[in-house]
């Protein structure tokens, strides 16, 4: 005599491959991104470290996952910022954040950094918690930002050189809008008409 029990798995089975393609689809995302992508858990330990995570830090997935992240930011910072105690603020920050689940800068926040290689560049990161059932992940994106941040230095130092040639020329100048509006007169409006920059302007 033969006993036998019979189990309809298919919700169990549908319900599997749902989660496989569903983590699927995030790696993809995850990979496929332009904006570095980092996981740690409750220990601080380093998770997730896409590719443009690499690209961005020049710190390669393999040496960065398993790696407490402190120890990865302190060596990541310009040497004019690594002081003997950077790194154990760094850590105790990092593990408060950890523990309450309050980011330490809840908006996004711009820093330099130096590659391993030398080079250096500005990044603009946010980063957020994840609840777990004990304690806190943490989630951090972040975008390279040094050409913006270049172009809008240099912006500001070309409208610095031509404000300096404006107000130093012997001329006279001025802008006007569309509707014949002064908007701006250099200040040689002095020497000439007798007026006042500000009384012509509007």
């Amino acid at each position: 005599i033969f006993n036998g029990v019979l189990l309809d798995i298919t919700g169990r089975k549908v319900a599997e491959e749902a989660l496989r393609e569903s983590e699927e689809r995030l790696r993809a995302f995850i990979d496929s991104t332009l904006d570095s992508v980092v996981i740690i858990d409750p220990d601080g330990i380093v998770t997730e470290w896409n590719s443009s995570c690499a690209r961005i830090s020049g710190i390669a997935r393999e040496d960065a996952l398993g790696r407490h992240i402190w120890d990865i930011f302190a060596n990541l910072v310009p040497p004019e910022r690594r002081t003997p105690g950077y790194r154990s603020l760094l850590e105790q920050k990092i593990r408060t954040t950890l523990q309450t689940g309050t980011p330490a800068t809840p908006h996004p926040v711009e820093a330099a950094i130096m590659r391993p290689d030398g080079t250096r560049a500005i990044i603009r990161q946010v980063t957020f918690p994840i609840k777990a059932d004990k304690g806190f992940w943490f989630g951090l994106i972040a975008q390279d930002v040094t050409r913006e941040k270049q172009a809008g230095d240099a912006l500001r130092e070309s409208e610095e050189r031509f404000r300096t040639l404006v107000e130093t020329s012997p001329d006279m100048l001025w802008e006007i809008d569309n509707r014949g509006t002064i908007q701006y007169i250099s200040p040689r409006v002095r020497d000439i008409l007798g007026y006042e920059p500000g009384d012509l302007a509007g």
